[in-house]
């Protein structure tokens, strides 16, 4: 499973991750590192199946980086499955349509 398990974001909806986000996985959680707030959220698996919660976030405000840090939230809010590649290597956060929406690498 996911669980345990700490991530680097890659890729938000093909565009390269600039602000060292990140991602970590509990029995039933999400959070991390977005472009400028840490984030939190539930997370359920099964199976392949990934649902992803409203997501919370803590309230600073960096001026150049909110536009970043609502695409990876909006993106987080449309993950339907999770598909391994590369070994495991790589994580696919994917959508109900199969679009890889966030691409994440081991941290």
């Amino acid at each position: 499973g996911l669980a345990g398990s700490q991530w680097r974001i890659v890729e938000i909806e093909g565009q390269t991750a600039r602000h060292e986000e990140t991602a970590e996985f509990t029995a039933d959680k999400i959070s991390g590192k977005a472009a400028c707030n840490r984030y939190f959220g539930g997370a359920t698996l099964d199976g392949t199946k990934l649902r992803i919660g409203a997501i919370g976030a803590t309230r600073m405000f960096c001026a150049d980086r909110m536009e970043a840090e609502q695409r990876l939230f909006a993106a987080l809010g449309k993950v339907a499955q999770v598909a391994r590649e590369d070994a495991g290597q790589r994580l696919r956060l994917i959508d109900a349509e199969g679009r890889v929406l966030v691409l994440l690498a081991p941290k």
